[in-house]
């Protein structure tokens, strides 16, 4: 364990058997260069070796699809998942239907989103629109990077009152859940905010704990 920098949150930094896996064989497959996107044919085979030498299939069929629904992702009754990125994994180009924030909690990724490549360091926030085109890459021990799943139809639903306020949040969702692609992402520099990660720290907790609400 060690505690994330600046952040009163303790995470563990630890490899999970199938991010060793994904490191050990990332370097034999030269198509998947970690500093490129790459196609999910291109990552197949490794994504089959990596699963079968972790020993384990649990919530793994979603890796081979880049296409991605709802019911892929959210637990029956659940309107919110929260995901710690695998590391290692390759930068698989894909798509899904649901609003996803990418948390960069420590160290450095990489972003490619809607034909731009962005460098994402420490305390950095990315909210995706669905049925946007995206990978992220995170290839280094330490990065810790979480992503928080909203389906659509529940955001419509909790957040209808602010969609009326006049700002860059709210023209974002309003453009978001009327499918347009003008503003495909929106990228905040959050600047150390302790309090901002602070909160998704808590909702790390409460979710690994199954402590909804």
């Amino acid at each position: 364990m060690k505690f994330c920098n600046t952040f009163s949150i303790e995470i563990s930094t630890a490899l999970t058997p199938l991010e060793q896996e994904f490191r050990r064989l990332i370097t034999q497959y030269p198509a998947l260069h970690p500093q490129s996107v790459c196609e999910l044919p291109e990552a197949e085979p490794l994504l089959k070796e990596a699963v079968s030498h972790a020993g384990t299939q649990d919530g793994l069929s979603r890796l081979f699809l880049d296409t991605l629904q709802e019911d892929s992702f959210f637990h029956t009754g659940y309107d919110v998942e929260l995901y710690r990125h695998l590391r290692y994994l390759p930068a698989i180009r894909h798509s899904h239907d649901f609003l996803e924030i990418v948390c960069i909690m420590q160290g450095t990724c990489t972003n490619w989103i809607a034909g731009q490549q962005i460098a994402m360091q420490e305390v950095d926030i990315c909210i995706i629109a669905p049925d946007t085109q995206h990978a992220v890459g995170v290839f280094s021990n330490d990065c810790i990077v979480f992503n928080v799943l909203l389906r659509t139809s529940t955001f419509e639903q909790a957040f209808f009152g602010v969609l009326s306020e006049n700002d860059i949040l709210s023209d974002f969702f309003m453009r978001t859940l009327y499918h347009s692609k003008s503003h495909p992402f929106l990228l905040f520099r959050a600047g150390y905010d302790q309090e901002l990660f602070n909160y998704i720290g808590f909702a790390c907790h409460e979710f690994r704990h199954n402590r909804q609400y």
